[in-house]
């Protein structure tokens, strides 16, 4: 059961206006002729210039394409089968994802196509993100009734907690490789907690229901004093080693992804941990910065990020540390103008249900974005 948060919160948010601006900056992003949406777009002298080139953009056009559907985007099926046609899916992670889809979408014949992919790759070298998807999408086919996917299913949440799981702090590892174990992603966190959700509403699994409702504990001691979700968390110490970038999808609809299933659970905290996220891209942040432009439509900036080079070697350096994540000057922050498709895609499909957008959905691009 999903609980219906008071309208007078999602106005404050600004949620219908969010929804409607996805409806009208997803169709600009799709190529027809390469049946994708955009990886980046930026805006040049007032101009859309989008970026498909990015050999993760078939991932940003699932999770575009899952909004879309989850809105009741008139246009989104035949969008989706031009996707099909003219993209392969040989990704793992993207397998899960797209599994996903064609459940949304009632496509049961597509997904149980999927299946025993998903289950042959329990066993695989994987990610955080990719086994996560994986288990969400296993999940979604055994909710529609597919022969083989529950069995898929467990043998993926079984790999998830018995190979990733810090057995104190409950948080996932990002990968087995030696020198990345002991941390993760904010973003393989969300989705580490969402997969956890599916499996324990799905199938009742008490250990996973446990792991996300302390999952969930553990990601709301991590977001920061103006609501701002950190980018790198040491796994065996529960804590945040650096801050940015801060990254507006998981302020206005990752975070939603499992701050939802909480909220409906009862989960003490996910109300205003939602308020804080939502207001942070607002513009209650440190650069005093709302996100989203609207004008000549809409747009949103990708990130406040540090001003500084060699990023990865510094970012390891600080968790080598071992020290907790502290603010930086302003003058050492830039922001990210880019906006990214699967931004989007998240924000309508974390939303739905929780506001009338039915008049948007009619939403139709006055002209169209070029390469």
């Amino acid at each position: 059961m999903t609980l219906a948060p008071p309208r007078s919160w999602l106005d404050a948010l600004e949620i219908e206006r969010l929804y409607a601006g996805a409806l009208d900056f997803l169709p600009r992003s799709f190529d027809d002729a390469r049946g994708l949406c955009s990886f980046k777009a930026e805006l040049v002298d007032g101009e859309l210039v989008q970026d498909w080139s990015n050999r993760v953009a078939p991932r940003y056009t699932i999770t575009s394409l899952l909004g879309l559907h989850a809105a009741g985007y008139d246009g989104a099926a035949p969008l989706t089968e031009r996707f099909l046609e003219l993209n392969e899916i040989t990704n793992p992670a993207d397998k899960g994802l797209l599994a996903v889809l064609h459940c949304e979408r009632g496509d049961l014949e597509g997904a149980a196509e999927l299946v025993p992919q998903l289950r042959e790759l329990a066993g695989a070298r994987l990610e955080m993100q990719d086994l996560a998807w994986l288990l969400w999408g296993a999940c979604a086919a055994a909710r529609a009734g597919i022969a083989g996917a529950e069995p898929a299913a467990f043998a993926l949440l079984t790999r998830m907690l018995d190979d990733y799981v810090h057995p104190r702090t409950g948080l996932p590892r990002h990968s087995l490789h030696p020198y990345r174990r002991g941390i993760v992603s904010f973003g393989s966190l969300v989705y580490f907690l969402r997969a956890l959700h599916e499996a324990a509403s799905t199938f009742g699994d008490r250990r996973a229901e446990e792991l996300f409702r302390n999952g969930v504990a553990a990601a709301l001691a991590l977001q920061g004093p103006q609501g701002e979700w950190p980018w790198m968390i040491d796994v065996a110490r529960g804590r945040a080693f650096d801050r940015y970038p801060v990254f507006s999808v998981h302020q206005d609809s990752m975070a939603i992804l499992f701050l939802r299933p909480a909220l409906d659970a009862a989960v003490a905290g996910a109300a205003s941990a939602i308020d804080r996220s939502v207001r942070w891209v607002h513009g209650d942040n440190e650069l005093g910065l709302r996100f989203y432009l609207e004008e000549p439509f809409f747009f949103a900036y990708r990130a406040v990020e540090r001003s500084e080079s060699w990023t990865k070697a510094r970012r390891y350096g600080r968790w080598l540390a071992a020290r907790s994540a502290t603010g930086v000057p302003v003058s050492r922050l830039r922001v990210n103008r880019e906006c990214r498709s699967y931004h989007l895609g998240w924000i309508l499909y974390a939303w739905s249900g929780w506001t009338d957008c039915a008049a948007l959905h009619t939403a139709v691009p006055t002209s169209a974005g070029r390469p």
